[in-house]
């Protein structure tokens, strides 16, 4: 009785969804890993949870696929958070060798460089510890010490 009005509101919410993040503040640095993780969970819950008046023979097998889709995903998420060393990092970054930060700062020193801020970024707690100890320290966007470049990466 309600299927049509049902299926308008879900593609309706699917397509602002959608378009809100094309026509919002989103750039590259975005990870959307999130929305297609619980996009996926989502239809996984679905079909092991939905209400099934009549369940067919094919219907059982989707849902154990289902089932074990579901159990890997989760089995291979909380596998890949103990697997991180340097901070957090995306499946792409971690297969391309790149490191992890999860801190990132701009500082002054005058024996270093007298003239320019510098960029720092970490991806461990020994290393937040160490440049802390700068005097000079300020909070910078990730965009400008890209475009500046990074004095230290660790």
């Amino acid at each position: 009785r309600f299927r049509v009005p049902t299926l308008v509101m879900l593609l309706l919410m699917t397509g602002l969804d959608v378009g809100t993040t094309f026509v919002g503040a989103a750039h590259e640095q975005t990870s959307h890993s999130a929305h297609v993780g619980g996009a996926v969970f989502g239809l996984v819950i679905g079909v092991l949870l939905g209400k099934n008046l009549e369940v067919r023979r094919w219907e059982r097998m989707l849902q154990g696929m289902c089932l074990l889709v579901g159990v890997l995903v989760v089995g291979l998420s909380i596998g890949f958070v103990f697997m991180q060393d340097t901070g957090p990092r995306n499946l792409f970054e971690q297969l391309e060798g790149v490191s992890g930060y999860c801190w990132h700062r701009q500082f002054w020193n005058a024996t270093i460089d007298e003239y320019n801020f510098l960029c720092v970024r970490c991806g461990s707690q020994d290393c937040i510890a160490e440049w802390s100890k700068q005097r000079w320290l300020t909070v910078v966007s990730m965009e400008a010490c890209e475009e500046q470049g990074w004095y230290h990466q660790g």
